[in-house]
């Protein structure tokens, strides 16, 4: 008999001095008759389908949990759901006094909300945050969380715009995205569920820019930014910035900016001697 599996990046816990963070993280796959235990918690909690369907119950009321859809437990909810087949999702927690304006302020519902395709690389950039307990990555790791809740509230949206705003809907999709190593102009395209001629087409007419160029700008971006505040090593900017390795980053970013990634920390980082 097949059993679940659960990853499970956990737990910082909650702090005094910190109003709002993020408190844990993971990526399950339950598989009946097998679930979580029913409890009653404090902090928030957001779930993101990948395949699968759950029975999540909220206040006398049951849903139908699938991918395109998502699901929030407000603080104090009590946490009462099971999968009805092999059921994979990711989730993470935020916990602190801030917490249920931290969703509020994003248009999270309690309950079920409409969402896209789960962003995986995400939550799984999340666990990375947890090996080290330190101020930075759990800014980090909040920031991430913000990107998340951000894309499924930027779903919920999706239905009521019009088609001139497509392609201001779709620069959103790629600054929310770029870290993922998947995206390009043919994943951007299915998405919209337009030709990857037409999409390119009207993204350049719209911004004076190709699609692709937009997303390594993108990537560009973030990592001067990780250059010069973090002290992430090379291969992890990379990564969190969605190049598929340290030597491809490289060369892109000498490319756009005639210096190389270490060359460029060792100029502007905030860590650096003097600064």
């Amino acid at each position: 008999m097949a059993e679940s599996f659960r990853t499970l990046c956990f737990f910082w816990g909650i702090e005094s001095s910190w109003e709002l963070l993020l408190r844990s993280c993971g990526n399950f796959t339950l598989i009946p008759p097998d679930r979580e235990a029913i409890r009653t918690v404090n902090f928030g909690e957001f779930f993101w389908p990948v395949s699968g369907r759950a029975c999540f119950h909220y206040e006398g009321r049951k849903e139908i949990v699938k991918p395109g859809y998502a699901w929030y437990y407000p603080p104090g909810s009590c946490h009462d759901y099971y999968p009805l087949e092999p059921f994979h999702y990711c989730w993470l927690t935020v916990d602190g006094d801030d917490a249920a304006t931290f969703f509020k302020i994003l248009n999270l519902q309690p309950g079920l909300n409409r969402a896209g395709n789960c962003p995986v690389h995400l939550f799984n950039h999340l666990g990375s945050d947890f090996n080290s307990d330190t101020r930075e990555h759990r800014i980090m790791a909040l920031s991430t969380a913000f990107r998340i809740i951000s894309m499924c509230s930027l779903h919920k949206k999706r239905g009521g715009v019009s088609m001139n705003r497509n392609m201001e809907y779709l620069k959103n999709q790629i600054e929310l995205n770029f870290g993922d190593p998947e995206l390009n102009v043919e994943t951007l395209a299915s998405d919209m569920g337009m030709h990857r001629g037409s999409l390119s087409r009207a993204f350049h007419n719209s911004f004076g820019e190709t699609v692709s160029n937009y997303i390594i700008s993108c990537r560009i971006k973030h990592a001067m930014t990780l250059l010069k505040e973090t002290q992430y090593s090379i291969g992890e900017i990379a990564l969190e910035c969605g190049f598929r390795n340290a030597n491809y980053f490289a060369k892109v970013f000498m490319a756009h900016l005639n210096v190389s990634p270490s060359e460029f920390r060792k100029k502007y980082s905030l860590f650096s001697s003097g600064k």
